[in-house]
């Protein structure tokens, strides 16, 4: 005889308690093994995308940026074009300045410049041939903020190399423009002071 057993309102909710405390259980075992491997990686993605950063980080500021490119010519000849490794600098007209090329690091400690000269119709009546030179110079130490290598060439096939901020050539000396206008401040107070005692010696 088959019997059945009728559970009431409070052993069903027990039951049902049992039942979800038991499945509760079980997830959080399978879950586990997943949180320990999540807080194993976790570190190592960070890693993986902190040490890319620092190493880009040291590199622009160990290195400087890439520099540009201007010339100036202090003789009598044309100057058909001219390259330092590689790298043209365009062409300048006799005793004038040539434009700017951008760009290359430059950072070796020797540059090689060849440029060739060019003649204008006097000279080349004159007898002048198109001549073409080439030096290997050392490369100026460059300094935070330069962002300009200047090449110049001065008569006898000479050229020199210099890094400047700006524009303004470093081979020429800059003078401050307190001193300058302190300069003219006292040329003029001196002018008015000679010209006071002129009147007065005038008057006497």
């Amino acid at each position: 005889m088959v019997t059945s057993k009728n559970f009431g309102p409070r052993e069903e909710t027990t039951a049902w308690t049992r039942h979800e405390t038991a499945i509760r259980v079980k997830t959080t075992q399978g879950l586990l093994p997943q949180l320990r491997w999540r807080r194993r990686t976790l570190p190592l993605v960070i890693m993986a995308w902190l040490v890319p950063a620092i190493g880009f980080y040291g590199h622009a500021k160990l290195n400087m940026p890439a520099a540009m490119l201007t010339s100036e010519n202090y003789t009598d000849r044309p100057i058909y074009s001219f390259w330092i490794n590689g790298l043209w600098g365009g062409n300048l007209s006799a005793m004038g300045g040539g434009g700017i090329m951008c760009c290359s690091n430059f950072e070796g400690s020797t540059e090689k410049i060849t440029w060739v000269l060019d003649m204008t119709r006097k000279q080349q009546l004159q007898g002048a041939v198109e001549e073409r030179h080439e030096l290997e110079l050392a490369i100026p130490k460059r300094a935070k903020g330069e962002r300009y290598l200047h090449v110049r060439f001065d008569p006898g096939n000479k050229v020199r190399l210099g890094w400047s901020p700006d524009l303004f050539s470093p081979f020429e000396s800059r003078q401050p423009a307190t001193a300058k206008t302190s300069s003219q401040a006292t040329s003029t107070s001196s002018h008015r002071i000679t010209n006071k005692e002129q009147h007065s010696e005038h008057k006497e």
